[in-house]
C-alpha cells in the first residue's frame, strides 16, 4: 500500500510539473506572438524583413509544437523556437534603428520573457557564477539591486522558476541548451537542484 501511495504521489508531482512547464511555455509563446504582431513592417529592407519573417516562422513553430506534440517534447521544442524568435526580433529591431546586429546569445536567465541576454553578470545568490542577463537586469545588478526574477507557485510555495529543479530540464534546455558553454551552462546548472525546504508561502 505504501509503495502504491508513493508511486501515486510521484506521478502526481510529475503531472503537476509538466502542467506548470506547459503553462509557462504557453505564456512565453503568447508573449512572442504579441511582440511579433507589434512590430511595424513599414520601411523594412530585405535583411530586416528576413529577420521579421524568421520571427513569424519561429512563433508558428512554437505554436505548432504545443498543438502537435505531447509532454516534455512539446515544451522543449516550443521553448527552443521561442528563443529563436526572440533573437530574430532583436535583429529586426536593431536594423530598423540603424544599430549593429548583436551575436546570438541565450535568453536572460532571470526571466526568459526578457529575451536574449546582452552580458554575463555576477549574481551573489548563485555562488558568484556568471549568468546571462538582459540589459535591464544587468543594469539592476550593476546598481546593487536584485534582478527581476520570474517566480512560480510549486508545491504550495513561491519560488524562482529554476528552483523547481531538474524536472524543468525540457523547458531549460530549450532555452539554454544551445549555449552549453559558459553562461549557458551556468544557467542550466541552476536547475540541477530542487525546491528548497523552506520558502515564503504563496499568496
Amino acid at each position: 500500500m505504501i509503495a502504491w501511495n508513493l508511486r501515486g504521489l510521484l506521478g502526481a508531482r510529475r503531472a503537476n510539473t509538466l502542467a506548470l512547464m506547459r503553462t509557462l511555455t504557453e505564456e512565453d509563446v503568447s508573449e512572442l506572438g504579441a511582440e511579433v504582431g507589434s512590430l511595424s513592417t513599414r520601411a523594412m529592407d530585405r535583411d530586416t524583413r528576413r529577420n521579421y519573417v524568421g520571427a513569424q516562422q519561429a512563433y508558428a513553430a512554437a505554436r505548432g509544437a504545443l498543438a502537435e506534440l505531447q509532454g516534455n517534447e512539446a515544451v522543449h521544442a516550443a521553448t527552443e523556437a521561442v528563443a529563436t524568435g526572440q533573437y530574430e526580433l532583436v535583429c529586426a529591431r536593431a536594423r530598423l534603428a540603424g544599430e549593429p546586429v548583436a551575436e546570438r546569445r541565450v535568453p536572460c536567465i532571470f526571466d526568459t520573457r526578457h529575451g536574449p541576454s546582452i552580458a554575463d553578470v555576477l549574481w551573489s545568490q548563485s555562488d558568484h557564477a556568471r549568468l546571462p542577463a538582459c540589459a535591464e537586469d544587468a543594469a539592476r545588478l550593476e546598481a546593487g539591486d536584485e534582478p527581476l526574477i520570474r517566480e512560480v507557485e510549486y508545491t504550495g510555495l513561491r519560488m524562482p522558476y529554476w528552483q523547481v529543479g531538474a524536472a524543468f530540464a525540457p523547458y531549460a534546455t530549450g532555452y539554454f541548451g544551445s549555449g552549453a558553454a559558459g553562461a549557458g551552462q551556468q544557467a542550466l546548472a541552476l536547475f540541477e537542484g530542487g525546491p528548497p525546504a523552506r520558502l515564503h508561502t504563496a499568496g
